[in-house]
């Protein structure tokens, strides 16, 4: 969040009548399954438990994303970033993603030395846009890291098409689709997939974590080495990750597994907060987020588009609605990608949908009412 908004909404923050993501609202909801997880966690006598209780979740996960293997990580980025590396991504590859993510799907690529290769996004889905992808494969290609944002799923069947017709990886950064489905297919679509627990995630923990599901098992070995230094410290494959020990702590489990009976709950209601948006903001000039038949959107954000983002975002906070800009940079103008070489106008679709972008409140804690009055205000902006 850019900082002026921030001290904004930290300064304004008792004066809101809830907020953009109700954490309080959530964890009175869990309470009773997190003391539980909780007591198990500490009646623990040694680390042996510990791993055991580690391990059980990466197998719950794994059988939740109908996948084989799963390996927890201390996030999504050491996620992604351990994964390339267990595909044996390096340096001077070049690994194809979007523009259009939160800067820790490049982050990841950048760190094993390899080159994020940026493509435009589809104007509807706001996801990679496959149709363009195949032009930037080169001969250094040797991944292609599909990016599923705001609980949409990007053309997974044109993907994994165009990997295997050129011999490619294919690394779902499925960060904010938990349980989301393609074609009646829980993500990840292909044969690997990363996520993020971090708090605010359709599922998260009380601070950060990852995982990776995979079926398989050899790249599942692989990561075990580079996230535990403990008991890998004289493989010298650890030291490449460079960001060891990076296994899902304990803590982070227990939140995680007092949300799992409350998921499939949760997320059609944020389905059903949609379709209130949906059915009043129909017939506005506001641009909302796509409907596909293939896709069972999640709805981890629901992302308005509009030429009037700032004025509409000034009326919102002065009636004690929170709102945010997801993203506010995309990749290619950011500082810490100039290095790619890209200026203003490379990626146009982007960059027209970026300026326009604004994520309204949604989540499961919200009452039909509250969000009937965030979409009420916003058609009354609208109509203005």
């Amino acid at each position: 969040m850019l900082p002026l908004y921030r001290n904004l909404f930290i300064k304004l923050a008792k004066r809101f009548f809830w907020s953009f993501e109700n954490f309080d609202r959530q964890n009175k909801e869990i309470r009773s399954n997190l003391l539980e997880e909780l007591n198990t966690v500490l009646s623990f006598k040694d680390f042996f438990e510990i791993e055991k209780y580690e391990d059980d979740f990466a197998r719950i996960f794994a059988k939740f994303c109908n996948k084989k293997y799963a390996i927890g990580m201390s996030s999504g980025t050491a996620a992604l970033q351990c994964t390339l590396l267990g595909c044996g991504i390096e340096s001077g590859d070049e690994v194809i993603t979007t523009t259009n993510t939160n800067i820790s799907t490049t982050i990841a690529i950048a760190n094993v030395g390899a080159k994020p290769v940026l493509v435009d996004i589809n104007s509807q889905s706001y996801l990679i846009d496959e149709i363009l992808m195949e032009d930037k494969i080169t001969d250094k290609t040797k991944a292609i890291m599909p990016v599923h944002l705001f609980g949409d799923v990007c053309e997974m069947d044109e993907i994994l098409k165009i990997a295997r017709k050129q011999n490619l990886e294919v690394i779902e950064d499925s960060s904010q689709a938990h349980g989301v489905t393609y074609k009646g297919k829980k993500v990840p679509i292909g044969d690997i997939g990363c996520f993020s627990f971090y708090l605010n995630k359709l599922l998260g923990g009380f601070g950060n974590g990852g995982i990776v599901v995979t079926n398989n098992k050899e790249l599942v070995e692989k990561i075990r080495v580079l996230t535990d230094s403990e008991t890998n410290y004289d493989n010298p494959f650890m030291l490449k990750s460079k960001r060891t020990p990076a296994y899902l702590d304990a803590i982070q489990i227990v939140f995680l597994k007092a949300k799992l009976p409350f998921f499939e709950k949760w997320i059609e209601k944020r389905r059903h907060l949609g379709k209130l948006y949906y059915e009043i903001l129909g017939d506005t000039n506001i641009v909302l987020p796509r409907v596909d038949k293939k896709v069972k959107h999640g709805f981890y954000r629901f992302v308005i588009r509009t030429k009037k983002r700032e004025k509409l975002r000034n009326f919102l906070l002065r009636n004690r609605i929170q709102t945010w800009v997801h993203y506010p940079y995309l990749i290619h103008l950011t500082k810490s990608f100039s290095y790619l070489g890209h200026k203003p106008g490379d990626f146009p679709v982007a960059e027209a949908c970026q300026r326009e972008f604004l994520s309204l409140p949604l989540n499961p804690w919200f009452k039909d009412e509250e969000i009937v009055r965030v979409a009420k205000l916003v058609k009354k902006f609208s109509e203005g």
